[in-house]
């Protein structure tokens, strides 16, 4: 954040991360949603505002879920960011590192169990290894300030449940869907209030797509920008039928 001299600044505004929900129902395309579920908690090293970082998991699919989730988490490559071959790189700091591990064993030592990964690295760099970590929602803040490649998965026995979790939390920056049920989108679309929502696809920030948190940034005194500030901006994002998808593939192949 740049500092501003005198008295022109008169309020802060920080654009932080959230604790984004990636929810996954009993009619999900199982195919496809694991293996975007890795890019969206990998993208930046597990470094990103809108990376997907709690995994609610409907029970009669997390069995399934988690074994495809664990084994493509597995074969990524970590190594210098600067070698092309490289899927996952170091953390930015060393502290940032030593938190990640941190949460990890306060997780474990909660009761949540190690499914992939879970130790750092053993190699030059602040390095550790793309983990999942199975535990009890009910648990809180066992993993939510992770700000690295740890995914948190949680199993649901309802959608209700899911949003219910989803919402249980002041920072909804971006909410994730995998379902092929009209009125499950809708619910998640209404129900949970992050400043974006993805449905069967998942989609790195730009500027096409509007927050919440660009309304403080457009105010304008005598202006009809000024209408931003008493609304809450809210971009839909719906992928291409899974049939149409291929692997990998994210919302920027959706027409």
């Amino acid at each position: 954040m740049a500092a501003i001299a005198g008295d022109a600044l008169k309020k802060t505004v920080l654009g932080l991360g959230g604790f984004d929900p990636f929810i996954v129902t009993t009619s999900a395309d199982l195919g496809m949603a694991p293996e975007v579920a890795v890019t969206a908690r990998c993208q930046n090293n597990g470094q990103s505002c809108i990376a997907a970082k709690r995994f609610l998991v409907h029970a009669e699919v997390a069995e399934e879920f988690t074994g495809l989730f664990a084994q493509k988490l597995a074969v990524l490559t970590v190594g210098d960011p600067m070698d092309p071959g490289s899927q996952v790189g170091p953390l930015a700091t060393e502290s940032g590192l030593a938190d990640v591990e941190r949460y990890v064993a306060d997780a474990v030592a909660k009761g949540a169990t190690v499914v992939v990964g879970g130790q750092r690295v053993q190699r030059p760099g602040r390095s550790t290894s793309d983990s999942g970590h199975r535990g009890d929602p009910g648990d809180g803040d066992v993993l939510r300030g992770v700000f690295g490649p740890v995914a948190a998965l949680y199993t649901v026995d309802s959608l209700e449940e899911a949003i219910g979790i989803a919402n249980d939390q002041l920072y909804g920056l971006s909410a994730n869907l995998w379902s092929e049920d009209p009125g499950e989108r809708q619910a998640v679309i209404r129900g949970v209030p992050s400043g974006m929502a993805f449905v069967n696809a998942w989609l790195p920030a730009t500027l096409s797509c509007p927050r919440r948190d660009q309304a403080e940034r457009l105010r304008r005194e005598r202006s009809p920008r000024l209408a931003c500030t008493r609304s809450n901006a809210k971009t839909v994002w719906i992928g291409p039928p899974s049939s149409q998808q291929t692997a990998g593939d994210t919302a920027e192949t959706a027409e």
